[in-house]
């Protein structure tokens, strides 16, 4: 048996893929001109959530990262509290333009599961998003998100 050639085998994975995806999702199959051909659905969430969320994240995402459990007012100084952080990432590279990492690193932050509670926690309007989008697709689409942790 004659295996095919690699570029051959690739372009049949990817071409086997985006048939699936089309199928899954019928926003991909849209012309290129239409806004909303990458799968990507505009919906809003609540105006106040998300100005002091952006207000925080403003203030305190700085150089790619997010820190939590910092210090706070009325905590006393000899309790020290465990910082860590929420990053950017760098390698996802579906994106509408062309891949730049560093723009990436800094303005996509990424919430791994165990910060979660953190963040919700931490950043003023996040759980209120958070639960805004979770009720959103279940009734735009059906689905039943569990955001665990």
């Amino acid at each position: 048996a004659h295996a095919l050639p690699k570029p051959l085998l690739l372009r049949d994975a990817e071409g086997s893929r985006a048939a699936f995806n089309r199928k899954i999702e019928p926003l991909l199959a849209r012309p290129s001109t239409d806004p909303s051909c990458s799968g990507v659905v505009a919906t809003s969430v609540d105006a106040a959530a998300a100005a002091a969320c952006a207000s925080y994240l403003q203030q305190h995402w700085v150089g790619g990262r997010l820190l939590l459990r910092r210090d706070k007012p009325g905590v006393s100084s000899h309790v020290k509290r465990e910082s860590t952080a929420c990053y950017g990432y760098t390698t996802y590279t579906k994106v509408l333009d062309q891949h730049d990492a560093e723009q990436q690193r800094t303005h996509t932050l990424l919430v791994t599961h165990p910060l979660l509670p953190l963040v919700r926690e931490e950043v003023p309007g996040f759980s209120a998003m958070e639960a805004e989008l979770v009720a959103w697709l279940h009734q735009q689409y059906g689905t039943v998100v569990e955001l665990y942790f």
